[in-house]
């Protein structure tokens, strides 16, 4: 079982002038990963994973301060938005959502990017695909350096936005059928290099 703990610093409050913590603790396991968030410094904030909010199944559980997500990483479980990605460098599977913290004293929310790097079978094969063909030229010569380095364990996440005459609507507004929409498909600032 492998465990991750950290907080997430939140912009300065108008109304204290100071940076709030959410500490918060990820505990991955083979078919599981458990989310416990403490909200001790936000009492009142709203808490769901991103685009499900209110969605039955992948609500939190709630234990005095303290929120709960259990997701499934089973092929046969619930999701609740789980992505997975292989390495298949590394045979690690990486498990990762995002947890959205609605402050409510502010319009404002906070995204807490989570993941889960699974170990997997170190002897595993990898059938390549990309054979050799026989239209290669005859003088070709293949480079034998290796490669300069190995990229780590990182998430590309795309984003999406789907916008209501230009502003930004999410799981809880009403729209009319034929209400035109804007679709906006991105990637975070980590993932674009930027």
């Amino acid at each position: 079982m492998l465990v991750k703990c950290g907080h997430l610093e939140t912009s300065p409050s108008s109304d204290h002038g100071s940076k709030i913590r959410v500490f918060y603790n990820v505990t991955c396991g083979s078919d599981m990963m458990q989310v416990t968030l403490n909200l001790t410094n936000h009492p009142a904030s709203i808490v769901y994973l991103q685009n499900l909010k209110g969605y039955p199944g992948c609500e939190p559980k709630m234990k005095d301060s303290l929120v709960i997500f259990q997701l499934s990483l089973n092929d046969t479980g619930a999701h609740c938005g789980v992505s997975k990605m292989l390495n298949k460098q590394t045979g690690h599977n990486v498990f990762y959502h995002r947890v959205v913290i609605e402050k409510s004293s502010q319009k404002e929310k906070e995204l807490l990017f989570l993941q889960c790097v699974i170990p997997g079978d170190f002897n595993m094969e990898f059938v390549r695909l990309d054979w050799l063909r026989e239209s290669i030229p005859y003088n070709f010569s293949q480079p034998t350096t290796p490669p300069l380095s190995v990229a780590p364990d990182i998430v590309p996440y795309v984003n999406m936005a789907i916008r209501d005459k230009g502003l930004q609507i999410d799981t809880s507004a009403i729209v009319h059928p034929g209400t035109m929409l804007d679709l906006l498909i991105y990637l975070d600032k980590e993932s674009s290099g930027q």
